[in-house]
């Protein structure tokens, strides 16, 4: 399940507009129960430390950035994806 939202500046000229519009999806895991994620465009998602950040292959992915970059609940990654909103810029 995936919930899709836009973020635009006050003055939108910028012609790459898809750049701001980011996801939170349901991410099933290997073993327990699914997890989310904020996403943007194919491979950049929002952490827990406030920072966007690129997101290697299924096989490269270490326990350290699951741990970071994944969230427990929908409201959790909802919540996140607020304030992911707010740093589109960044």
């Amino acid at each position: 399940m995936n919930w899709v939202t836009s973020a635009y500046r006050p003055v939108d000229t910028d012609v790459n507009r898809d750049i701001y519009e980011f996801c939170v999806k349901e991410m099933f895991q290997m073993e327990g129960p699914p997890k989310w994620a904020v996403a943007m465009r194919a491979n950049w998602v929002w952490t827990k430390r406030g920072e966007w950040e690129q997101q290697p292959q299924p096989s490269s992915r270490t326990a350290s950035f699951l741990k970071r970059a994944r969230y427990d609940t929908l409201n959790e990654a909802m919540r996140a994806g607020e304030l992911a909103a707010e740093h589109l810029d960044d």
